[in-house]
């Protein structure tokens, strides 16, 4: 690591965010990185514009070499602030801004 002042790539386009803590982590084969948002923002900046449904926080997948979003998965009722990927189980963990706790899992794979 040399440059740490300039980053290599950046993804930020559809991942709102409220939180300076919001964590991100890779799968375990590395290929995916996983992170959570806070609200999706309608197209004039307000989340008032959007059914109640899209107020969800999500966990975003990106593909870890492009960073394009590979998948969404509403998690929470409020902001994803805490993403972990187990490597062993297979199985993600989130926390979100009221303090509930949800575990992600596929019964074939976990």
């Amino acid at each position: 690591v040399r440059k740490l002042g300039q980053p290599l790539m950046t993804a930020s386009d559809g991942l709102p965010n409220e939180y300076d803590q919001t964590s991100v982590c890779f799968s375990p084969d590395a290929r995916l990185i996983a992170t959570g948002t806070s609200r999706r923002v309608g197209k004039n900046g307000s989340s008032a514009a959007l059914p109640a449904s899209d107020h969800a926080g999500e966990v975003v997948l990106l593909d870890a070499v492009t960073l394009e979003v590979v998948r969404r998965i509403k998690a929470a009722q409020s902001a994803v602030i805490c993403t972990m990927w187990h490597p062993q189980l297979n199985q993600i963990v989130t926390t979100d801004a009221q303090g509930v706790c949800t575990v992600m899992y596929n019964p074939k794979y976990s």
